[in-house]
């Protein structure tokens, strides 16, 4: 019995510890790059030959996703796995990855673009529906860019969006980031993941679905006083020029 009791309150200690540290933030550095005209293949081929040698361990992984649809169509999404702000202080970059990226990647790289401004966006778990990145090869992006001070009616916005497709249970997923330090702030992040183009066809009027009609015009009230701009892309997945999984 006291052994029972004991392995009783390990657990319930365990618990609390938990739920008393609070989750970590999911910070990811992104930079976009364009290449020069023609360089395309030796962007690419320099991508590929980093990757492998210095994030191919498991210690800095970084991937890389195509634009195939939108303004920025043919250019790469370069974006570092989840960490923590501090893993950025500690972070140690070996000179021969500095000199390897210089050598292989910046040559090819259009500089009248914005590539190589890197930004970091941190991931918002509130916002978000999640799903496993790797189940999926296409992903629709959307960037919102939000009214200052209207942070708030747009994140309202979205959590009512994030229980509308709970309630319904319909498989809907989305990942949602808010840039932090680079560009334009505030801006919010919706990626949605798709396995065809035919994804797109997803059902609308989930609102209506779940909430009467005066609730939603104040939800879309919330959004269009809240939302400047919208700008949107297709992403699809380069397994051969990220590490690996």
């Amino acid at each position: 019995m006291l052994k029972k009791t004991a392995t009783v309150i390990i657990a319930l200690i365990f618990t609390v510890g938990l739920f008393g540290q609070s989750i970590p933030e999911r910070i990811h550095s992104i930079v976009y790059l364009k290449a020069n005209n023609g360089n395309k293949n030796q962007l690419e081929k320099g991508i590929a030959e980093h990757i492998k040698k210095f994030h191919s361990d498991g210690e800095w992984p970084e991937f890389v996703h195509e634009v195939i649809a939108g303004e920025r169509t043919g250019q790469y999404f370069h974006f570092s796995a989840a960490h923590q702000w501090v893993d950025f202080d500690n972070r140690i970059r070996s000179k021969d990855d500095v000199q390897h990226w210089e050598a292989n990647i910046v040559p090819y790289v259009d500089e009248n673009s914005s590539s190589l401004q890197i930004s970091y966006v941190r991931y918002i778990p509130a916002l978000s529906i999640p799903y496993d990145p790797n189940d999926y090869q296409m992903f629709k992006v959307v960037y919102n860019y939000v009214e200052p001070g209207k942070e708030s009616d747009f994140e309202f916005f979205v959590k009512k969006n994030v229980e509308a497709h709970k309630k319904l249970k319909d498989g809907h997923k989305h990942h949602f980031y808010k840039l932090v330090l680079g560009g334009r702030l505030p801006v919010y992040v919706g990626v949605h993941p798709m396995k065809k183009f035919e994804d797109m066809n997803e059902p609308g009027g989930v609102f209506g679905k779940v909430y009467n009609e005066e609730e939603v015009k104040e939800l879309f009230k919330r959004f269009d006083n809240s939302v400047e701009k919208r700008i949107s892309e297709v992403w699809k997945a380069r397994p051969d020029l990220s590490s690996p999984n």
